[in-house]
């Protein structure tokens, strides 16, 4: 998730961004490996650029991040979690992305 959010933050503005998949390709998940998809609007043809005379560590800053919810309670209880980390946040925005290994 972490290469993603990195990938996001320097090609993908927060209004081309679709939706984000993750998956395990088994079940159970013996390898710890998980499939992820972001899904954009347009071709992404150049990395975002800061503004003019800024300088900073990435092309444009932090953008994107993420949180990691852990629950044994099925899936009602991980859209519980997300949607509770989502509401708390400052930028009056409420968009989920829920990801789960139960």
């Amino acid at each position: 998730m972490e290469q993603l959010r990195l990938f996001l933050d320097e090609w993908v503005p927060p209004h081309r961004l679709v939706n984000i998949s993750a998956f395990e390709e088994d079940h159970p998940n013996q390898g710890g490996l998980f499939n992820v998809v972001a899904l954009v609007r347009g071709a992404l043809e150049r990395p975002l650029q800061p503004p003019a005379g800024q300088r900073t560590d990435s092309a444009i800053g932090k953008i994107y991040s993420y949180e990691v919810k852990q629950s044994h309670g099925g899936w009602e209880a991980v859209l519980g979690h997300g949607l509770a980390a989502a509401e708390s946040r400052e930028c009056g925005t409420l968009s989920t992305f829920n990801l789960s290994n139960n």
